[in-house]
């Protein structure tokens, strides 16, 4: 029994390897190779902008390419106990926006990411969603504002915990300088 299960998916996988070769790859498109403007080892300079106050702190940053199509980062900070993170980054050609997901050694959820970049001004803008201290959802705004190939401007910013639904807080900026 076991021996025909294996030739059943042996057939299937040869048969759906000669169908894919038989189409036409996708091909990465101009969208794809903005993202690789953050590829490469960042250090980082940091401001978390809490009510109690400012704390300043150092991270490090370490963004590789998946093939054409997709950045995965790995993030180190000496904030908060020493967060932890990865960030997936793509583009989604069926819906024209940058798509990404944060995680981090702080939470238990996930943090979705949709944005646009803007090529006169250099910057990237993601609408975020993530969970709030109080399990809510929280929305949230990340703007990318690229100053060189070697530098760029992080801000974060979380909506208003006064519960305007329409007003931004800034929570967090950060400057990434590229390794030599």
């Amino acid at each position: 029994m076991a021996f025909k299960s294996l030739v059943a998916s042996s057939v299937i996988v040869l048969g759906l390897t000669s169908h894919l070769t038989a189409q036409e790859m996708p091909k990465p498109s101009e969208e794809h190779g903005i993202l690789k403007k953050d590829v490469g080892e960042w250090t980082i300079e940091g401001k978390m902008l809490m009510p109690e106050g400012t704390q300043e702190f150092k991270a490090e940053e370490k963004v590789v390419a998946i093939g054409q199509f997709w950045t995965v980062s790995h993030y180190s900070s000496d904030i908060l106990g020493g967060l932890k993170g990865s960030l997936t980054v793509g583009f989604d050609p069926k819906t024209k926006q940058y798509v990404g997901t944060w995680v981090d050694s702080l939470q238990p959820t996930p943090t979705r990411m949709k944005g646009t970049y803007d090529s006169k001004s250099k910057t990237m803008t993601y609408a975020t969603t993530g969970i709030g201290l109080d399990g809510e959802p929280m929305p949230g705004k990340i703007i990318v504002q690229y100053k060189s190939d070697d530098r760029h401007f992080f801000t974060m910013m979380h909506q208003d915990p006064t519960g305007q639904t329409d007003k931004m807080v800034k929570t967090m900026e950060m400057i990434y300088t590229r390794k030599k």
